[in-house]
């Protein structure tokens, strides 16, 4: 199913790339790396699907390897690319370091299918027998996969629509085109990248929560799912005010030191207290998808989108950037309290049944 989409998905980027470059990217000349970039969708599409199998049985050293090489053949490739490029007198292009991308997938994915033919060969002399008909299990993988596909989907097109209207709105605020793309550029290649990085802790936290809070649950063990709950919200919320506590006393000498920009450290400063919404967003929202309640997530993550996008519109031209800055905080306040609530409804209905 996965890779019928992902070469749907090709066709479909490669015959309107043009028109895709025109419409989202304002007219930049991106078509060639579209459809450079296109090929590695099947290769990701293998990948997830392979990592989501180790996932749900707990086990997370051959995902944890397949994402570090994939990295690791991605530099590695770029700078082969830019080495050759040098040798040939010519400039690096930007498709060097998008082949980088497909050559980095198909790294990792090659690894994946090793390691999951040793792994599913050993099994081999078990016979498997499906508890439910093949119908039915694919009915049961749809009612998750599709709220969690609408959900990425949903997210991937607001966000382009916040990339496209927050530069828009800045030049109704008073910026000319390019120092509101400046802008833009550093909010999101430099302050959004130094704040989400320790949120790689919580992201891991969120991939191991699912599986165990799905199980728990459904085996109707809500002490677990409590304790599960209970320990994310603690670990999360120390965590984030940690980083948020660790960028208010550093933001500026990073700004200056690593970005070798003022502005990118006061902007780190002012967005840093999402941290701790951050956190409790991703984590919480894992849960509520082991839960059973994807929907819930995707209409959560809907609203705050649209508050984000109401902060850009109306609030930019008005008062600028720390618009768009407080309608970051006010959106990850708004998942992380309700889906904390939709959790407490959800335990709360599973008791009484």
């Amino acid at each position: 199913m996965s890779l019928a989409l992902s070469f749907f998905c090709i066709f479909l980027v490669r015959t309107r790339a043009d028109w895709f470059c025109r419409i989202m990217m304002d007219g930049i000349d991106g078509a060639s790396l579209l459809s450079i970039m296109t090929w590695a969708i099947p290769f990701a599409a293998i990948h997830s699907c392979i990592n989501g199998y180790y996932y749900g049985q707990k086990k997370t050293v051959i995902p944890a390897v397949s994402q570090l090489l994939e990295q690791s053949i991605r530099v590695t490739g770029v700078w082969l690319l830019m080495q050759i490029a040098a040798e040939q007198g010519r400039t690096p292009a930007v498709s060097d370091a998008v082949w980088g991308i497909l050559i980095g997938d198909a790294g990792a994915v090659l690894y994946c299918l090793a390691a999951f033919s040793l792994t599913t060969k050993k099994r081999q002399r078990v016979p498997h027998r499906h508890t439910l008909p093949l119908l039915k299990l694919y009915k049961n993988l749809c009612s998750l996969a599709i709220p969690l596909t609408a959900n990425r989907l949903i997210g991937s097109i607001f966000s382009s629509a916040e990339a496209l209207l927050i530069p828009y709105s800045l030049r109704s605020f008073g910026y000319t085109g390019s120092d509101a793309l400046s802008v833009y550029g550093i909010l999101t290649g430099m302050v959004f990248s130094t704040i989400m990085f320790p949120a790689v802790i919580s992201n891991s936290l969120s991939v191991m929560l699912l599986p165990t809070v799905s199980e728990s649950f459904h085996q109707g063990k809500t002490a677990l799912v409590r304790k599960a709950v209970q320990r994310t919200v603690q670990i999360c919320t120390i965590l984030g005010f940690a980083c948020t506590f660790g960028f208010l006393l550093t933001g500026e000498w990073i700004g200056v030191h690593l970005f070798h920009n003022t502005l990118a450290g006061v902007y780190l400063r002012t967005l840093c207290w999402i941290c701790p919404f951050v956190f409790l967003g991703s984590t919480l929202g894992s849960i509520l998808h082991g839960l059973g309640r994807a929907t819930a997530t995707l209409m959560i993550n809907l609203a705050a989108s649209l508050i984000r996008i109401l902060f850009i519109c109306i609030g930019i031209p008005v008062i600028g950037l720390k618009a768009y800055l407080w309608g970051m905080l006010v959106s990850q306040i708004f998942i992380a309290v309700i889906s904390g609530l939709c959790i407490m409804q959800t335990r709360s209905k599973k008791r009484d049944g």
